[in-house]
Order: structure tokens, then sequence, then C-alpha cells
């Protein structure tokens, strides 16, 4: 019995040997259905980290995106459409007939007392059920006056609601840039404050030693306090920064990260200033508020012509000696006679008011040619100042650092490590200043043009 148990167990145990040669000299990708709850795990993590990192990162278009969904004046700018929208149709419906169902029944007292089912006029009480038509034929062109500026009211609206986009997303960037800057501030004097803690400490040793005098650590040590201020106002400016923005997005800036992206390298020449002028929302917005004003014109002087319109009426119930007929159709002519008075001060006004809207439009294009010509100007003179400051930052750094090698050697004093931290610092915050300045003048420019980010909807 015992060899019968024991040939059983060596047969299991070859068993066994056998299949685990096999699983490890085969390879694992030839079983895809052992490795199918392993991909899947490996694509969830994948696409874990995909979505971590895109909450993680918050770009400029992201932001502006939230932004739009969040700003009042974008929205309030987008009613005035549909504000718009409504003018319009009314203005349509001149064109088209008015119908209306009326029923009615007149009591009187009959004539003579008695009451004749032929004529109206003996009797008590006569029903009438009739549709009415009213179609306009002529009314001085007032009509197409009203339906074209209604079209020319509505591009307004549009284009105005285009430049709130754009203005709004000229405000998220300087915003988002502002928070970049106050981050970029923290971290330089963080940096700046580390080395001149480190600096500190160097001298506290040294001074033990007698290689210095206490003077050099209270001057060093007095410099380390302001740089503490200046972190501290520096996080200051970054909360405040973070808070402008969280406004214009709508919710708090969290643990996400600002994408700091390149901008395009550029080389703008202006040739055609005014045409350029004249294609912005803003001054196309004044072109069609001119538009509008000038057929309000054409709509006072109609009052001078006379007006002529067709009623019909269609009954469906009539009694007495009209009731045999069906359908009636009238055209009537309204000549204004004694209303000169009246309608040439209406004309007056109207032409008053195109005049002024004229003048509105000629002075923004004007604007329009003169904020491209700075925004220009300013661009060209930011680029040069932020590489400018770039040299003097690359020569800052390796100052300081000959200069803190020099120390060592006691080639210099701890004066001359001090001024060439400071140097450092205000070289650094200043450079900071320059690049995202730099940013936002191009994006300032691309708005001045009329050429920014625009999201659809």
């Amino acid at each position: 019995m015992r060899k019968f148990f024991l040939n059983r167990h060596l047969k299991a145990i070859g068993t066994l040997s056998l299949l685990s040669i096999f699983f490890t000299t085969i390879p694992a990708d030839a079983f895809p259905f052992w490795n199918f709850s392993k991909k899947q795990e490996q694509k969830r993590a994948e696409l874990n980290q995909t979505r971590s990192e895109a909450i993680q990162s918050l770009t400029l278009l992201d932001a502006y995106r939230l932004a739009l969904k969040k700003s009042e004046s974008v929205a309030i700018t987008f009613e005035d459409i549909n504000q718009a929208r409504a003018r319009f149709y009314r203005s349509f419906n001149y064109f088209l007939p008015t119908a209306h169902f009326v029923m009615s029944e007149t009591f009187r007292d009959p004539v003579g007392g008695s009451s004749d089912s032929v004529s109206n006029t003996g009797r008590r009480t006569t029903p009438e059920n009739k549709f009415t038509f009213t179609q306009p034929l002529f009314s001085g062109f007032r009509e197409i006056a009203a339906l074209q500026a209604s079209g020319a009211d509505k591009k307004q609206q549009v284009l105005a609601w285009k430049r709130a986009k754009e203005l709004l997303f000229v405000d998220v960037m300087s915003s988002y840039y502002a928070v970049l800057e106050a981050q970029r501030n923290v971290s330089a004097l963080a940096k700046t404050h580390r080395l001149g803690a480190d600096r500190l400490r160097e001298l506290n040793r040294k001074i033990k030693v007698g290689r210095l005098r206490g003077t050099d650590r209270q001057t060093w040590l007095a410099d380390l306090r302001l740089l503490e201020a200046g972190l501290i106002e520096a996080r200051s400016a970054l909360a405040v920064s973070k808070n402008l923005f969280a406004f214009y997005i709508g919710q708090p800036l969290g643990a996400r990260v600002l994408v700091d992206e390149q901008i395009p390298e550029e080389i703008f020449e202006i040739s055609q200033v005014d045409f350029k002028a004249r294609q912005r929302s803003d001054v196309a917005a004044y072109e069609q508020a001119y538009i509008v004003s000038e057929k309000k014109v054409i709509a006072a002087q109609a009052d001078l012509f006379p007006t002529i319109k067709a009623e019909g009426n269609y009954y469906t119930r009539r009694v007495g000696f009209s009731s045999g007929s069906d359908w009636d159709v009238t055209v009537q002519m309204d000549v204004p006679i004694f209303e000169l008075g009246t309608t040439m001060a209406d004309i007056k006004s109207a032409v008053s008011t195109r005049q002024t809207s004229h003048l509105e439009w000629e002075q923004s294009r004007r604007m329009a040619e003169l904020d491209i010509q700075n925004a220009l100007e300013d661009l060209r003179s930011m680029r040069l100042r932020e590489r400018a400051l770039w040299k003097a930052r690359e020569a800052s750094t390796s100052n300081y650092k000959l200069v803190s090698a020099d120390y060592r050697h006691s080639l210099v004093n701890n004066l001359d490590v001090l001024d060439a931290l400071r140097r450092l610092q205000d070289v650094e915050v200043r450079y900071n200043d320059a690049y995202f300045l730099m940013k936002e003048s191009y994006w300032k420019f691309k708005s001045a043009v009329g050429e920014i980010i625009t999201l659809p909807g």
C-alpha cells in the first residue's frame, strides 16, 4: 500500500515539474487569456495617469474656456443678441398680414320699439363672427428700412459679443501670467534666501574661529531679514493673483499647475493698419450702429409719404340685411397734411443721431489704429527688454558664483558677496517681470489687430 501511494506522489511531482518547465520556457504572450487581466490593469493605470496629468495641468486655453462659462459680462452681451433677434422678428412682421377672429354682439334699443329681423336698426341684438385680415401695402419704405436696421442691429450685437470674449481673454491671460510671475518670484526669492542663510552659517563658523568680525554678520543678517520681508510680500502677491484668477475661472486653482507655454517667435510688420482697424470687431460694431441710425433716418422720412393698407373681412355669422354677404375688402390711404412740424423734428433728430454715430465710428477706427501701433511698439520693446535682462541674469548668476569662489579664497570681502547676491536677486525679479510682460504684450497685440483665441459657442 505504501508503495502504491509512493508511486502516486512521484507521478504528481513529475507532472508538476513538467508543467513548471512548460510555463517557464514558453513566453507569457502565448497565452492572451493569461495576460488579459494584467493588460486591463495596465490600461486602467495609464488612463488614470492621463486623467491625473490633465487635472494637474491647466493651460491658458483651458482657463479661457472656464472663464467663458463663468463670465457674467459675456452672458449679458449674449442676451443683447437675443434682444436684437426679437427686434428683427418684430420688424419682419411689418411685411406679413395680420389675422384675427372677432366675435361681437351689439345690443340696442330698436327703432320705434319694434323688432325687425331684416333691418339691423330694428334688432335688439346683432351678433357677428368674422375673420379680419390687414395687409400693409405702402408706408414710405418704413418697413424696408426697419428690417435693414434690425439686421444691422443684430450684427452689431454679435460683434459686441465677440469683442467682449476677446477682452475677457486678455483679462484671463493677464491674470494667468500674473500667477506664473508671482510663483517664479516666490521661487527666486526663496532660493536667494536659502543662499543667504547658507552664507550666514558660514559667517558664523568664521566668526567663531576669529576670521571675521561681528559687524559682517550683522550686515548680512540685516540683509537676510530684508530678503524674508520680500519673500513674505511675494507670497502675498501670489495669493492675491490666485484669488483674481479664481474669480475669472469660477473655481480655485487648487493643486493644478499652470503651464508656461511658449509664444510664437513672429515678426510683425503692420503695413495695412487702417484695414486691420476697420476689421476689428468693436470698430465693425460701430459701423453697424451707424447703419442702424442711417435706416432710422429713412424711417423718419417715411412720415412724409402716405400710407396704404388693405383690410379684408370674412364673415362666418351675420344677420340682418348684410347676412347674404360673406366677405368685404377695404383699401385705405392715409395722407398726412398737418403734421409737417412733428415729422421734420423727427427727421432732424434722426439725422443728428446718424451724424453722431458716424463720428463715433470714425473715432473708434482712429483709436484702433493707435492701439495697434502702440501694441506693436510695446511688443517689440518688451522682446528686446526680455532678451537684455536674460543676458543680465546669466551674467549676474556667473558673477555671484565667481565672487563666492573668490571669497572662499579670501580674494574678496563679505560685502562683495552681499552685493553680488543683491544684484542677482534684483535681476532675477526684473527678468521675471520682463518675461511675462513680453508674453502679455504678444497677446495684447493680437487683440489689438482682432486676431485672438476664440472658442466656438
